[in-house]
């Protein structure tokens, strides 16, 4: 007679929990879709890279949330600079890094406390001289942190 019952108050519970379920996934959706806002837009980040930087190739670009890694191209000469452009949102503030990869040996290019509400572009790299063979951009934030970001060759260490 016990199990009657309890298949019964599981139906019930599933019929009331359904919006709260159903909401959650549309926060989720809507939350997700903030990555694609204009300032987390990866063709503004390329326009302020080509207007500050004189790119010789972009390496790699993505709008992500959360942990992410992002491929490499390699890059056309040993005596540039690979640089990370990126901007980020976040629901509360958190530590988020950036590495570099190759095989099992990884650099630490910059860890930022939080990111800003003033969704200002962040750049940071290295000389490919110092870490030539790079094949991935890491970046390790926490769940609730959006990201965009652009991976470009340079020959210049700093911005016109």
């Amino acid at each position: 007679m016990l199990k009657p019952f309890s298949k019964a108050s599981i139906a019930v519970l599933l019929v009331f929990a359904m919006p709260f379920v159903l909401s959650g996934c549309s926060q989720k959706d809507s939350a997700s879709s903030d990555a694609t806002a204009p300032q987390l837009s990866i063709s503004d980040i390329k326009q302020e890279v080509q207007e500050s930087w004189m790119p010789t190739q972009f390496l790699a670009q993505a709008s992500f949330r959360s942990d992410k890694h992002l491929d490499l191209k390699p890059v056309k000469e040993e005596s540039s600079y690979r640089q990370i452009a990126f901007r980020c949102a976040q629901d509360s503030p958190s530590p988020v890094s950036i590495w570099l990869r190759h095989g099992n040996e990884l650099r630490r290019l910059a860890e930022i406390g939080a990111c800003g509400s003033d969704a200002g572009l962040h750049i940071v790299g290295l000389s490919t001289s110092l870490f030539p063979q790079a094949e991935q951009a890491l970046f390790i934030a926490n769940d609730d942190t959006r990201i965009a970001a652009v991976v470009f060759e340079t020959n210049q260490e700093t911005p016109l």
